[in-house]
């Protein structure tokens, strides 16, 4: 029986795992906020190194990033590119132009993998409103403007019959021992 290969699919059939409706709804995620202060990205080889494996999906904020695409690019190719991956959700504010006192993006990065994405359990709830600016004023009267390099962007999803919602903020720091809990409650208050 050997020679004909019937063992080998017995084995096969034995060793398939078996997966439980509840299992089916069950999502493992990774959930990082990096404030990556105007630098570049790490190298895909340390990004592996950092990124737990075995996710369903990775959920990203960055602060202070001046190169998305690149810092996207990188994170895509540690997880194992678009046959393992795909970016599902890109938000952002901000500006690279660090001349008008930005510095950089607020970003959330979502990325799923291909397999919870092809099951069709994973989908995007679109809504308006997934940025709030809370940077500096610039400029007075009618040109006036809010620089937003404070605030946050979101974004929601359905993973079958659950919603879930995430948030990546950049708040209010404490600057010359001035403390800015306040305007960090009221940020934090914009946000939600």
């Amino acid at each position: 029986r050997a020679a004909t290969g019937e063992i080998g699919l017995l084995e096969a059939r034995v060793a398939a795992p078996v997966v439980t409706e509840e299992e089916e709804r069950r999502a493992t995620i990774f959930a990082a906020t990096w404030n990556v202060g105007e630098a570049n990205p790490p190298s895909a080889e340390l990004l592996r190194q950092w990124l737990p494996t075995g996710r369903d999906a990775y959920f990203f904020g960055l602060q202070e990033c001046l190169a998305p695409a690149t810092f996207a690019s990188a994170i895509h190719t540690a997880l194992g590119g678009s046959a393992a991956f795909q970016l599902v959700a890109e938000e952002r504010i901000g500006s690279a132009n660090t001349a008008l006192g930005y510095h950089g993006f607020i970003v959330l990065f979502v990325f799923i993998s291909a397999r919870a994405a092809d099951s069709g359990a994973w989908s995007r709830v679109l809504a308006s409103g997934a940025a709030v600016k809370r940077g500096k004023k610039i400029g007075a009267g009618a040109v006036a403007a809010r620089a937003s390099n404070k605030g946050g962007v979101g974004a929601a999803f359905r993973f079958h019959t659950t919603t879930l919602s995430v948030v990546a903020a950049h708040l209010a720091a404490d600057k010359k021992g001035k403390k800015n809990v306040r305007a960090r409650l009221t940020d934090t208050r914009m946000l939600l």
